[in-house]
């Protein structure tokens, strides 16, 4: 008959366990980083100095309308898979600013609340 010793028994290394858990921790932290970086090149990515996309129209998910600034000038333009056309040259075209309100949530949850009853 065999009896089991205590050194027979294997016990995990504390020491390696913390370091698993520290080299985890910092392999997420530098993830997130390079992460967060790459998201804020992305947003600049195609946005010009003197080209604005003014409006877009969706005829179908493939086809488009398009007026565009090009420095002081708007032009009208379609998009389809065959490429982008340039339609017309806008003369005398003011585009229209539409303002953008701001909704508190808590306006918004007290007018549904409201509702409710």
């Amino acid at each position: 008959m065999s009896f089991l010793t205590l050194s027979m028994i294997s016990t995990p290394n504390i020491g390696s366990s913390y370091y698993l858990v520290i080299l985890s921790l910092a392999m997420f932290i530098a993830l997130a980083y390079i992460t967060t970086v790459l998201l804020k090149r992305s947003r600049y990515v195609g946005r010009g100095r003197n080209i604005h996309v003014i409006e877009r129209f969706y005829l179908a998910s493939d086809k488009i309308l398009l007026i565009v600034q090009v420095g002081s000038e708007y032009y009208f333009m379609s998009y389809d898979k065959n490429g982008m056309k340039m339609m017309d040259k806008l003369e005398n075209f003011t585009p229209t600013i539409q303002e953008q309100t701001q909704t508190k949530f808590s306006d918004l949850l007290s007018s549904k609340m409201n509702k409710d009853k």
